[in-house]
């Protein structure tokens, strides 16, 4: 028996592991890697590799990842493919890279958002008269720098801001207490999600922006992007005089798939387990089928040869060119595997502990592989039909 992937394997622990606010975008992930045609691309540009760290020197290895990222190892074509999918190559690469040292380190990946400073210009945030005091108190600490020769001096306010118009610039003590309590006054943050897996990127994405006071109360500020959510409307149709309007509310993942797995007497599982059942429902099943297709066709061919061989023996007569047919049929229908779903998981329990049904285990595989092999993961993301 061919190895077969278990209910108990890493990758379905990762995938139990997501949380609520990250799994649609991770379980979107997750389906896209297994496309076809997706998989051959990252086997193409290497994506799939693990990288690690030899002698506690991962740079060979960095540079590998960030080499594929940056030139695809001239597969431009590769690339651009990928994005037409939703892949980025660089977030692709560098989640690689992140997680490698991640592994090495015995640690998880960092925070799920990335807080970054709106207003990264001094010229933002300061008023006149402050900027007027900063940029005097510079102009002053940078001609009295003793490497500071009388060709390269500076004596305008434009002169400085040429290269000290940012927060990362080394200001003098008295810069930097007038230019981080006029920061306070302008706490403005750009966030950057995070999530376990890299974004999918995709056309038709529904990204909107949105000013929000961190310093209300949590309830308040659910309660804020529930109506946000509530409102948020799409336009259909031609726009012309009588464009309709429409409220659209989002499927969550598994509505979109129609699944709903409830099994009495016993506690509701998160809905990442009932992914993890899922896609491990899917990997079995085709790993499973590809073997047995495999099989079948080495079967099919020793098939072909031996009624090949009957039909040119010209030592046996027709009858018995016959019976010999019969019997290589018989044989032949004998050795064939089946590969109806239902049987397939009743060959080895001990491999899936599900306590499903035949029939859920074959409604969860067709409800989750049109998303996986005609690419209707992207429907997840962007909520707009790939038909």
């Amino acid at each position: 028996m061919e190895s077969l992937p278990k209910r108990s394997d890493d990758i379905y622990k990762e995938i139990e592991s997501f949380e609520d606010y990250e799994l649609t975008q991770c379980v979107a992930y997750e389906m896209a890697i297994r496309n076809d045609e997706v998989a051959k691309l990252y086997e193409s540009l290497g994506l799939f590799k693990e990288y690690v760290y030899r002698n506690d020197d991962a740079q060979d290895a960095v540079s590998c990842i960030i080499d594929t990222a940056l030139s695809g190892h001239g597969k431009s074509q590769d690339i651009e493919l990928l994005k037409s999918y939703g892949i980025n190559i660089f977030e692709v690469s560098f989640y690689n890279m992140e997680r490698m040292i991640c592994n090495h380190e015995n640690t998880k990946r960092g925070s799920a958002i990335i807080y970054e400073p709106e207003n990264t210009k001094i010229t933002n945030i300061l008023n006149k008269d402050e900027l007027d005091i900063v940029c005097k108190n510079e102009i002053s600490s940078y001609n009295n720098e003793s490497w500071v020769s009388d060709e390269i001096k500076i004596y305008s306010n434009d002169d400085f801001l040429a290269f000290g118009n940012s927060l990362e610039y080394s200001f003098c003590e008295e810069s930097d207490v007038i230019i981080k309590k006029a920061s306070l006054k302008k706490h403005i943050l750009n966030i950057k999600n995070k999530f376990s897996r890299p974004k999918l990127e995709l056309d038709f994405t529904s990204i909107i922006k949105v000013e929000v006071n961190m310093a209300l109360p949590k309830e308040e500020l659910i309660a804020y992007f529930a109506k946000l959510k509530d409102e948020h409307n799409v336009y259909i149709g031609d726009f012309n005089e009588d464009a309709n309007k429409v409220t659209v509310r989002a499927k969550t993942p598994l509505e979109y798939l129609g699944v709903e797995l409830k099994q009495a007497n016993k506690p509701p599982k998160k809905k990442s387990e009932k992914w993890a059942d899922m896609f491990f429902i899917y990997d079995y099943i085709t790993a499973r089928q590809n073997y047995i297709k495999n099989e079948n066709d080495i079967i099919k061919k020793k098939y072909d040869e031996e009624i090949s061989n009957i039909a040119n023996n010209k030592d046996v007569s027709t009858k018995h060119k016959k019976i010999q047919k019969i019997e290589v049929q018989k044989e032949y229908f004998e050795n064939t595997i089946d590969t109806k779903i239902t049987d397939i998981f009743n060959e080895n329990k001990v491999t899936h502990p599900l306590k499903l049904s035949g029939a859920n285990i074959s409604k969860l595989y067709y409800s989750i592989k049109p998303y996986i092999d005609d690419f209707k993961y992207k429907e997840l993301v962007t909520g707009v039909s790939a038909i």
